[in-house]
């Protein structure tokens, strides 16, 4: 492997790293059509097997082959014009950013820290992440942060560029990014005001102790100003994409040095009001959309604490996936606490300026009427939503990677059918299509291919034990779960590796689009349906920094799930929709959501509960 040329002994240079990344590969058509009706065979009855085996073969011979041509050519002029940038890349761009939903709840996904016991009040535990994360940016700033390496793996730094200083602005039809270079200030919201405030000077990040300092005296001031009806103007974030662009234009129109404040802010700190206690499951929920709270989810990560000094982290996922947000987390906690990284160490860099520093400077609005109504119908809307979604967790301490190995099982891979299973004793049928996404960052530009991790063995599995459930034979049942987690880790690697069937398909399909009006069969096929209705979503993002992760379910009778497996325990969190709102329109893979009522039958607390069961008979499997 080529090592990562250093420009002096304590600098980087990314440009040259990036260079050495391979293209992400796109895989023979045959045999991406090949692994597309393996994986859809068991989730479909006979007759429409044959049906989608007839329209996938045509599609191959036919209007496959000239998209894919396309397709190659797109890629082909992106190398040779040096673009940085993968063959699924502007199509997986505008799939975000074109989307005109709300982002919280159908988009940005959360991280809750785990407790630190060194900083047990709020401005000293806000003042600890501020620095640490500001830190992490100057040295990314002044090239002295080391590249990404898994393993020998180089690993694209493509998604850092937007981890700072970046927002999503709302434009109708699709929205965009702002990226600021050197900017050296972050917003703060608490309540209904917005701050800004300069933390970083020439020779370094503002102290922790000044900024406490001054974030202590922020909070103690405003103790009184929690009203019971704030004026949210971040609520705008919460609504709809196309309202909200046709208001911030208006906004701008004499306040537009202050949203240029927030967009060019490293990102935002909100100083809570609510105190969520000891509950994981509240903590999760205000992670997840603020619990009526201020945020601004267009900027690239809110940062909250709260004032018992929990903290969480929701952030804008248009612009990078939870790789590199979770490198911020672990590496800043890692360092605060002099434990080693598994990296080549940068040097935090505090300022001797000690006179540079001035309290949070208040941002003053000028609202038009009609921008006030905007605001006040953005907040039902926005409550609407928080209201009809639910979070739950798992905290499951019994076992971990660790016990799951002995049994020869892929971790992951166990959870996965454990998933399922759960899903199956819950609602007495087998879930459809389960979503998994496996990072492909070996890839210049690559971000994630799926693992489609509901497969013809875990379906076995989890029939047997449903179905034998008072008389389980131990060695068939043992033999078909070690079958699904080889199955499941096969599918992984080859996602991993760019060899998934997904992203694929799904650049054919914005080809198809581009081209005519007429949409292929095989993208109106039944099979194509059930690829993109994720009644599982799921995402493994494992950190013993990390106390639960986690996002909102993908389709009305779905669950949002993400998990991470450590040593010795499982933490779990499953979001569910209560009620339904503004379902109408084109979901993931173009598939119409049509307007109807649903009958909710998902429940997050007991689908977490039934999760545990499993892993528990699992185990006794092993006894």
């Amino acid at each position: 492997m080529s090592r990562v040329r250093l420009i002096q002994s304590d600098r980087y240079s990314w440009s040259e790293h990036q260079k050495l990344l391979p293209y992400l590969p796109i895989p023979p058509l045959k045999e991406t059509i090949q692994g597309y009706l393996r994986s859809v065979k068991h989730l479909l009855t006979p007759e429409e097997y044959v049906t989608t085996e007839r329209i996938a073969n045509n599609f191959l011979s036919h209007e496959g082959e000239i998209l894919h041509a396309e397709l190659l050519e797109r890629n082909r002029q992106s190398i040779l014009s040096n673009q940085n940038t993968s063959y699924v890349r502007p199509f997986w761009n505008d799939m975000y950013l074109c989307g005109r939903y709300p982002t919280p709840i159908n988009s940005n996904p959360f991280f809750v820290l785990e407790w630190d016991v060194r900083n047990t009040t709020q401005a000293k535990r806000a003042a600890s992440l501020v620095c640490a994360f500001t830190q992490f940016y100057f040295a990314m700033r002044e090239n002295r942060l080391p590249p990404d390496i898994a393993g020998t793996q180089l690993q694209c730094m493509d998604e850092y560029s937007r981890l700072f200083a970046c927002s999503r602005i709302p434009m109708s039809g699709k929205d965009q990014w702002r990226v600021s270079s050197n900017s050296d200030h972050i917003v703060i919201l608490r309540g209904e005001d917005i701050y800004a405030m300069k933390i970083i000077a020439d020779d370094g990040v503002i102290p922790e102790n000044k900024l406490s300092q001054i974030l202590g005296t922020l909070i103690m001031s405003t103790m009184d100003r929690n009203r019971e009806n704030p004026l949210l103007l971040g609520n705008l974030c919460a609504w709809s994409r196309n309202e909200w662009a046709l208001t911030r234009s208006k906004i701008a129109i004499t306040n537009a040095d202050n949203l240029d404040l927030v967009d060019t802010a490293l990102f935002v700190l909100c100083l809570d009001y609510i105190n969520p206690g000891k509950s994981l499951d509240t903590q999760c929920n205000i992670a997840l959309h603020g619990s009526g709270q201020h945020r601004w989810y267009d900027k690239t990560f809110n940062l909250s604490v709260a004032p018992n000094a929990s903290a969480s982290v929701n952030f804008e996922h248009s612009m990078y996936d939870g790789a590199a947000i979770r490198r911020l987390l672990d590496e800043t906690w890692l360092m605060m606490r002099g434990m080693d990284t598994g990296r080549p160490k940068f040097k935090w860099k505090w300022s001797s300026n000690l006179n540079c520093w001035n309290n949070p400077s208040k941002l003053n609005w000028h609202f038009s009427p009609n921008v006030l109504e905007d605001i006040h119908a953005a907040t039902i809307f926005n409550d609407r939503n928080t209201n009809s979604v639910s979070v739950s967790v798992l905290d499951f301490v019994t076992f971990g990677k660790n016990k799951i190995k002995t049994f020869k099982c892929s971790p992951d891979g166990l959870v996965q059918v454990c998933l399922q299973w759960a899903y199956y004793r819950l609602h007495n049928k087998l879930p459809g299509f389960c979503y998994e996404p496996a990072s492909t960052k070996r890839f210049l530009c690559g971000r994630t291919e799926v693992v489609r991790a509901s497969t013809k063995s875990s379906t076995k599995f989890v029939t047997y034990m449903v179905q034998n459930q008072n008389n389980i034979d131990e060695e068939i049942a043992i033999k078909l779960l070690q079958n699904a987690c080889s199955e499941h880790r096969k599918n992984a690697n080859r996602s991993a590796n760019g060899k998934g069937v997904d992203r694929h398909l799904f650049s054919l399909f914005k080809i198809s689009q581009l081209r005519t009006h007429k949409t292929p069969a095989f993208y109106t096929d039944k099979a194509w349906e059930v690829s993109n209705t994720s009644v599982i979503s799921t995402s493994n993002v494992t950190s013993e920094m990390i106390r639960f992760v986690g996002f909102g379910a993908v389709v009305p009778n779905g669950y949002g799930i993400a998990y991470g497996i450590l040593n010795d325990t499982i933490n779990l969190t499953a979001s569910n929709f209560t009620q339904v709102f503004n379902n109408a329109g084109d979901g993931f893979g173009g598939i119409i959501r049509e307007t109807k009522e649903y009958k909710i039958d998902t429940n997050s607390h007991q689908f977490c509960e039934m999760v545990g069961s499993c892993l528990l008979e699992i185990e006794d499997l092993f006894h």
